[in-house]
């Protein structure tokens, strides 16, 4: 048996598709998304994309959003997974105090945060710098929203992750354009104020954004060209400091897929899992919408991203949804399916497994 260094790849087994970690071993971890177990669950109340959505202990939270219409929604739905991951009845929550589309929205220390976004305005949408805060009961039920705050500026299409105690606001669209900046707060119930953190290469906007131990990974996203907006390849890596700050920002040495062979994709949803990374959905540099999934292995100890896999799909694939993980599975929740906008959720497993290396 050699000890080598696996390669990130995409693995086929028994109708599922997966990804190998990295790392020298004689064995190779391989995480698998089965793909023969994607499932349907309970539907949300109300059709909706460019909402978002958090997991809690013991429930799942999807907030704000827009309708078939393009009306922003205030809606706030929850549902109780059973110990096998199957979603309870989504039932209606203390709703926003206004509809909201293109936020941020994050839990840390037992309270959601949600950042930003669109909201209306005396003709149309409007980005907003408003922050609400909430503290969930133990079973995930919000009672009320209160104002905790106010961002540096109006953003909507913001990533947004937290490391720790602390909330890192990244990119977005601000009424003067698409923003390099990044900015850091420390979430204890208010948050009296912004620090800023080293700023993005180039603006960047509705891209997916997950953490990985002290580090962020920025994934793709819309950056504006010369006469056009560029749909993102790029990969940004933040080591998170001692001090809460992101000194530094650097590319990945990996290309995020599109579609077939092409690269690129924004407004995808990521999610993290046992140190890989998923990137689900979202758009082309065509703006056709993909339906397809791109996952690679992150060393959290070297800062390094492997190589993208790329695997089709559930036959449903939800484009522009929220996704979220809650113990060993994945949900996919509204967003649309072949360009219209579903209340559908679907649920897909992950499975660990270890694969010796010859």
């Amino acid at each position: 048996m050699t000890r080598r260094l696996a390669v990130l790849a995409l693995v086929a087994a028994g109708g599922g598709a997966g990804v190998a970690g990295s790392g020298a071993s004689a064995a190779t971890t391989v995480i698998q998304l089965d793909y023969a177990a994607w499932k349907g669950q309970a539907g949300l109340p109300v059709p909706v994309s460019h909402h978002r959505a958090i997991a809690l202990p013991k429930a799942l939270v999807v907030i704000g959003g827009q309708d078939r219409r393009g009306i922003l929604q205030t809606g706030v739905y929850r549902s109780v997974p059973t110990s096998k991951g199957e979603c309870g009845v989504w039932v209606k929550d203390a709703p926003l105090p206004a509809g909201l589309s293109d936020h941020g929205a994050v839990e840390v220390g037992g309270r959601i945060y949600v950042v930003g976004g669109l909201k209306a305005g005396r003709q149309s949408g409007v980005a907003t710098d408003e922050i609400w805060g909430a503290a969930p009961a133990t079973d995930g039920r919000i009672r009320a929203w209160e104002p905790v705050g106010r961002l540096p500026e109006p953003l909507q299409g913001h990533a947004m992750a937290a490391v720790g105690n602390r909330i890192y606001v990244i990119g977005g669209t601000a009424p003067g354009g698409c923003r390099t900046s990044a900015w850091t707060a420390e979430a204890g119930g208010r948050i009296p104020g912004w620090k800023p953190v080293t700023s993005l290469p180039v603006p960047l906007a509705n891209a997916a954004a997950v953490a990985v131990g002290d580090f962020l990974i920025v994934m793709g996203g819309q950056s504006p060209g010369s006469g056009k907006t560029l749909v993102m390849p790029t990969v940004y890596v933040g080591p998170v400091g001692a001090d809460g700050g992101v000194h530094t920002w650097y590319l990945a040495s990996t290309k995020l897929p599109g579609p077939w062979l092409g690269f690129g994709r924004c407004q995808a949803a990521g999610v993290a899992w046992h140190n890989t990374v998923f990137c689900l959905g979202g758009q082309d540099p065509l703006w056709f919408l993909i339906d397809s999934i791109a996952a690679a292995s992150f060393d959290a100890t070297r800062g390094e991203l492997g190589g993208w896999g790329v695997a089709s799909g559930p036959p449903d694939m939800h484009q522009l949804s929220a996704a979220v993980v809650w113990k060993d599975w994945v949900y996919l929740l509204g967003g649309t399916v072949q360009g219209v906008v579903t209340d559908k959720v679907l649920r897909g497993s992950f499975v660990a497994s270890e694969r010796e290396d010859d």
